[in-house]
């Protein structure tokens, strides 16, 4: 019987070993090691952000079909919205995998402040100042509500008050510098 048991073992064993030759690579494939995400993201060596991803590299949290999905999230990330949202379920065909598109926006925040500390308001660190005389409108065409400046901005929008068109306000993304939104007005 003892016999027996080794051959049913042996089989077993065979069985397995074949059984994983065939599981795509991909369902194989690892979590990227710390120092790979480091990399990827161009994070300084003991910066805040290079301690917070470190902290965050439980990945039995996270579901193995994201190894390979398309959504532009770090598994750190990931991981460090799991860990606060552990009620959160997987609803198959979601294609945010069920993360907030926000993350996309604090990922941004996170890199472009590796310590972690608010940027000054209204200007790149090491930007130059504003320039003398550029914050007044010009006279006809277009006007300038927002001064000078030296940061990209994006998803603009401007709105004129329809009983009153001398008033207008708008805002924008500061997405270079302290990612937070501006809101410029003339009534003017």
């Amino acid at each position: 019987m003892r016999i027996g048991s080794q051959v049913n073992v042996t089989r077993l064993a065979a069985v397995a070993l074949l059984a994983a030759a065939f599981v795509p690579a991909a369902a194989r494939a690892e979590w990227p090691s710390l120092e790979k995400q480091l990399s990827r993201d161009g994070v300084q060596p003991g910066s805040a952000l290079a301690r917070l991803i470190a902290a965050n590299q439980d990945f039995s949290l996270l579901r193995i079909a994201e190894q390979n999905d398309h959504i532009p999230l770090p598994p750190w990330l990931r991981v460090l919205w799991r860990k606060s949202h552990t009620s959160a379920k997987h609803i198959p065909g979601d294609p945010t995998g069920g993360y907030p598109l926000v993350l996309r926006e604090a990922h941004e925040w996170l890199i472009t402040h590796q310590d972690l500390q608010p940027g000054t308001p209204g200007r790149r660190p090491g930007a130059p100042a504003a320039v003398a005389g550029t914050e007044s409108a010009t006279i006809g065409g277009d006007e300038r509500i927002s001064g000078a400046q030296f940061d990209p901005r994006s998803e603009s929008s401007i709105s004129v008050d329809p009983l009153d068109a001398s008033k207008i306000i708008a805002a924008s993304n500061n997405i270079g510098g302290n990612g937070a939104q501006a809101q410029y007005y003339s009534t003017d």
